[in-house]
C-alpha cells in the first residue's frame, strides 16, 4: 500500500529523501529450492514530512508478508538482549511495585524474551505478536501470547477479557507499523480502565479518590485532544488557486517593488530580504516560533513560480500548499494587483543573501494548536481571488486609505485606528487622532526622526524606520486620511 500522506500528523505534501526503486524483503531467507524463483519486490522510498518531522516509508508491505510464518528473527538469539529484558523488567517489577495482582502486557513479544522475566515472579502477562514460529516459542516457555496483530478492535478485546494493564510494553515496534495513529488509539484505549481498576479499591477514599482523578484525567485528554485535532485540521485546511502570473522585470515595476518592499516588507523579513527574524517573540505569550523567511534567491522562493508569490502574499498559502500563519495576519493581502507584479520583480532582481529558512518557517507548539483549535487563535482571512485596483498614487485621502489597506499599523492601532486594546496580538497602540493636532511637516519628521513634535521618542514595537522611508506623497496621503479620523479615547502618539 502507498501512501501519499504523513502517517503521524497527515501532512499531504512529503518531500523526498531517497528512492532505492523495488527490493526485496531484508528478513526473508529464500530455500535452496525457491533460489530460482521470482522474489518478491517492493517499492523503497524514503519521504520526509515537514510538519512533523517524521521520516517515513511510502510503501507500507502488507504486514502478512513481513511477518510470515517462517519469520527468522527470534529476540532470544542475543545473550546481551536477554540480559538487557532482565534488567528492565527487574526495574519494572521493583519501579511499578508490581505482583501478583499486577498485568503486563508486550506488544510484539516475540519469543517471550522480556516476559518470562515476569512468569518467573508469577506476575500475570500476555504476549501480542503476529510472527508463528516467535509466537509459538514463547507459549513453549510459559509466556501466554496472541498470535495477532494488535489493533484497537483487539485492545477492546483484552481490556474486556483481562482488565486495565499496568504495563504496556513496546520495544522497537511503532516504527514497523503502518497506522500509527491507530496503533496509539490502541494503547490508548487500554489505559483507559484505570477508572475501572479503581473501583476494585477497599478503602473508599482511596477508591472515589482514584476514580475521581481518573475521570477528571479521561476528560482533559479528551478535550486537549479534541482541541489539538482541530487545530491540526484548521493548519491543514487552507487552499486557494494559483493564479496564471508572468511577471516582466521591468525597470518601473522593479522600482515600485523596491518601494513597497522598502517601506513594508522589509520590518518582518529584516535587509536585504534576507528575513530569519522570529516574529513571535512580539506576542503577548509564546505559542510557537515563526521566522521570517529568505525572499532572495538563496532561500526557497527562488524554486517558486511567479503565481505561487502571488498566491503566498494575497491568500497566505506557499507552494507546498501550507497556511502560511504569520503572513495571514498581516495586510498583505489588500496590496493591489499591480503592486504584488512589482514586488515579484523587484524579489526576482535581488542577489542571493543570507541563508535558507528552516522549513516550515511557523510551527505552533502545542498551545498554540490548542488555542488554534479552540477557536482563541485567529484563523487566517478568508480566501480572495478577486482583482485589487489602487487608487491613482497621489497625497490623497484616497490613496493613504489604501496604504493603510495594506500597512499593518491596525495591528496596534486598532481597526479603525483610534486605539489598540488589551488581547490583540500586536503591542496595544494608541490612537492616531492626535495627527489631527499636527502639521504635515510633523508628520512626516516624526515617522523618519521616531520623535514626535513634543519630543517623545516613539515606541521600539513601532517600524517607523521602515515606515518613513516613503516617499513625500504616501506620507502626505496617509496624513490627509488621519485627518478624517474619527475622536478617540486614546489620542497621545507614542
Amino acid at each position: 500500500m502507498t501512501t501519499t500522506t504523513c502517517r503521524c500528523c497527515g501532512e499531504t505534501k512529503l518531500s523526498g529523501v531517497l528512492d532505492l526503486g523495488v527490493m526485496p524483503l531484508a528478513d526473508r531467507l529464500v530455500p535452496a529450492n525457491e533460489r530460482d524463483a521470482p522474489e518478491p519486490r517492493y517499492p523503497l522510498a524514503v519521504v520526509y514530512c515537514p510538519n512533523c518531522g517524521l521520516v517515513q516509508l511510502t510503501h507500507a508491505v502488507p504486514a502478512e508478508e513481513l511477518f510470515c510464518q517462517d519469520y527468522p528473527y527470534y529476540s532470544s538469539f542475543s545473550p546481551q538482549l536477554l540480559e538487557h529484558a532482565r534488567e528492565h523488567a527487574l526495574s519494572l517489577v521493583d519501579g511499578r511495585k508490581l505482583d501478583s495482582s499486577s498485568f503486563v502486557v508486550e506488544l510484539a513479544s516475540n519469543d517471550g524474551y522480556l516476559l518470562r522475566n515476569f512468569v518467573e515472579r508469577g506476575i500475570p502477562v500476555l504476549g501480542i505478536d503476529p510472527a508463528q514460529g516467535p509466537a509459538a516459542a514463547a507459549e513453549q516457555v510459559g509466556v501466554p501470547t496472541l498470535c495477532r496483530f494488535f489493533t484497537l478492535e483487539e485492545a477492546r478485546s483484552i481490556a474486556e477479557s483481562h482488565g486495565r494493564a499496568d504495563v504496556i510494553i513496546a520495544n522497537n515496534v511503532l516504527a514497523h507499523v503502518a497506522d500509527q495513529r491507530d496503533f496509539v488509539a490502541a494503547i490508548a484505549a487500554m489505559l483507559i480502565w484505570l477508572a475501572f481498576r479503581a473501583l476494585r479499591i477497599r478503602n473508599k477514599i482511596v477508591k472515589w479518590g482514584s476514580v475521581g482523578l481518573a475521570t477528571v484525567w479521561a476528560v482533559a485528554a479528551v478535550l486537549l485532544s479534541g482541541l489539538a485535532i482541530a487545530g491540526q485540521l484548521k493548519l491543514q485546511s487552507r487552499s486557494a488557486p494559483i493564479p496564471q502570473v508572468n511577471v516582466a522585470g521591468t525597470a518601473d515595476r522593479v522600482q515600485r517593488g523596491r518601494a513597497i518592499a522598502n517601506s513594508f516588507c522589509e520590518a518582518c523579513h529584516a535587509g536585504e530580504l534576507s528575513g530569519g527574524l522570529d516574529i513571535g517573540e512580539h506576542f503577548p505569550i509564546s505559542v510557537g516560533s515563526f521566522s521570517s523567511a529568505n525572499l532572495t534567491p538563496a532561500g526557497r522562493i527562488s524554486r517558486w513560480s511567479d503565481g505561487e508569490i502571488f498566491r503566498a502574499i494575497r491568500n497566505s498559502i506557499d507552494a507546498d500548499g501550507r497556511w502560511m500563519i504569520i503572513m495571514s495576519y498581516t495586510n498583505a493581502c489588500n496590496l493591489s494587483d499591480d503592486d504584488i507584479s512589482a514586488l515579484i520583480a523587484y524579489i526576482r532582481s535581488r542577489p542571493a543573501a543570507g541563508e535558507e529558512t528552516a522549513q516550515p518557517p511557523d510551527r505552533l507548539n502545542l498551545l498554540g494548536m490548542l488555542l488554534l483549535g479552540a477557536g482563541m487563535l485567529p484563523g487566517p482571512r478568508p480566501v480572495s481571488v478577486n482583482a485589487i485596483t489602487a487608487p491613482p498614487k497621489g497625497p490623497t485621502a484616497q490613496y493613504g486609505e489604501y496604504i493603510l489597506s495594506y500597512q499593518d499599523c491596525r495591528a496596534c492601532h486598532g481597526l479603525d485606528l483610534t486605539g489598540g486594546t488589551q488581547g490583540q496580538i500586536g503591542p496595544v497602540g494608541p490612537g492616531l487622532t492626535a495627527v489631527k493636532e499636527w502639521k504635515l511637516e510633523q508628520f512626516v519628521s516624526t515617522l523618519r526622526t521616531g520623535t514626535n513634535p513634543s519630543g517623545h521618542r516613539l515606541g521600539k514595537e513601532m517600524p517607523w524606520q521602515v515606515i518613513g522611508r516613503m516617499d513625500d506623497d504616501e506620507l502626505a496621503a496617509i496624513y490627509e486620511y488621519l485627518l478624517r479620523l474619527p475622536e478617540s479615547q486614546s489620542s497621545a502618539a507614542r
